[in-house]
């Protein structure tokens, strides 16, 4: 808005003065406005009057100064006093978001959180899992979930987020979204990766099981009761294993069966994401009470949710190192297409390629196309199938199609060719 009265007041200059040529600039304050000319004086701020560099002001340049002071006292009362405009004519850029009837505000990030509440989060999680609905929002212990996510930073909440929502960008939805040729897992490279396939891939089992020792460890110093320790620990091995399995201890005594009964039927995925039953808690509770200690099983059960959390994050961090690793990331990438391609320019030959130029290019050996670096093989392919594009003259395959691997070698995706 400032910018548009700066131009205004220019223009009412310049119509005061002729062609405006005299003035340099003008600018609103906070006290008011200046006008400069180009001999450096400042004539007026706020209303009031400057020395300038002259030892006197002739009439007229007083008088135009008092035109603009009163044009600017006009233009601020219309744009401060002024109701603002409630017609928005535009295609694009303006709409209203709304969740359940609600709407939400500007401020996207409370007003949605507000909004996504016990029962809306238990309502999507039963339909991932499968678990009622109804139990999670009866027997979750969402205090303790609340508390755990008040203690940790919005990077750490948000990969949670991402986590339950199965918006990580694993294999499957790295696909889907078009950011990857391959669903495949990088840590084992034969299943499809999915959330589930993350925490049980038996390619990262040995670093796992580091991670279920700590997480036994650390259970253990929060004065956890044995058979419970024994449960957790056991059930969630027990699933990391084998995702369709997940098992109960059998050494647990008739008293602690039907507690762990409980968590089990909200299932081992459900645990490992922060669901813990309020059974579970209770039984806790009773045993710190037992002890004589001060702490709660409310306590208790944010510490170890909070555990199980950077548990995932850890091992989500594990698979980013593999997948990162450049063999692992060009294999990802396409490097059977890239050496495939190579081999199918040789076979062409130059064609419309200008020989003085190209020719020493295809004294490549097919077969040992394997022995270059992935470097020299990709600045290979993008000199000759950049040549090849604009003579017009590229073969059909997979770089001819596929803007991943285009961008991977350094082409210009399709859509900008």
């Amino acid at each position: 808005m400032s910018d548009d009265i700066d131009d205004l007041l220019r223009d009412i200059a310049a119509l005061c003065v002729g062609d405006g040529s005299y003035f340099e600039h003008m600018d609103i304050c906070t006290s008011g406005w200046i006008i400069c000319s180009n001999d450096g004086m400042q004539w007026i701020k706020g209303g009031g009057y400057i020395p300038c560099l002259e030892n006197d002001l002739n009439s007229y340049r007083e008088h135009l100064n008092c035109i603009v002071d009163e044009y600017a006292k006009e233009i601020a009362t219309h744009f401060f006093t002024s109701p603002p405009p409630t017609d928005f004519s535009r295609e694009v850029g303006i709409s209203t978001i709304k969740i359940d009837a609600f709407n939400i505000t500007s401020n996207l990030t409370p007003a949605i959180t507000s909004v996504l509440d016990k029962r809306t989060v238990c309502d999507y999680w039963s339909e991932i899992t499968g678990v009622s609905s109804a139990l999670l929002q009866q027997d979750i212990g969402s205090t303790s979930i609340r508390r755990a996510r008040k203690e940790r930073s919005f990077k750490q909440n948000r990969f949670i987020t991402k986590l339950m929502a199965n918006d990580l960008p694993t294999g499957k939805n790295l696909v889907q979204r078009q950011h990857s040729n391959t669903s495949l897992c990088p840590c084992c490279k034969m299943a499809k990766e999915s959330i589930v396939h993350l925490l049980s891939c038996p390619a990262t089992n040995c670093f796992r099981e580091t991670l279920l020792t700590e997480l036994d460890t650390f259970i253990a110093s929060l004065e956890t009761e044995p058979q419970l320790r024994n449960f957790l620990v056991t059930g969630i091995r027990s699933w990391m294993d084998n995702p369709d399995r997940g098992i109960i201890p059998v050494n647990l005594s008739k008293d602690f069966l039907p507690i762990a009964s409980n968590q089990n039927n909200i299932g081992w995925y459900s645990t490992i994401s922060g669901f813990i039953h309020k059974d579970i808690i209770r039984s806790q509770h009773t045993y710190y009470n037992q002890l004589h200690s001060r702490r709660t099983g409310t306590a208790w059960a944010k510490h170890v949710i909070t555990k199980l959390w950077n548990m995932t994050y850890q091992m989500w961090a594990e698979r980013n190192r593999l997948l990162h690793n450049t063999s692992t990331i060009d294999e990802f990438k396409g490097l059977e297409s890239l050496e495939l391609s190579i081999k199918i320019e040789l076979s062409r030959g130059l064609r419309s390629l200008p020989r003085s130029i190209y020719s020493h290019h295809f004294r490549l050996d097919p077969d040992t196309i394997q022995d270059l670096s992935t470097e020299t093989k990709k600045e290979w392919l993008l000199l000759i199938r950049s040549a090849r594009e604009a003579h017009m003259d590229a073969p059909v395959d997979e770089f001819s199609h596929n803007d991943i691997l285009r961008e991977w070698i350094g082409l210009d995706p399709i859509k900008r060719t």
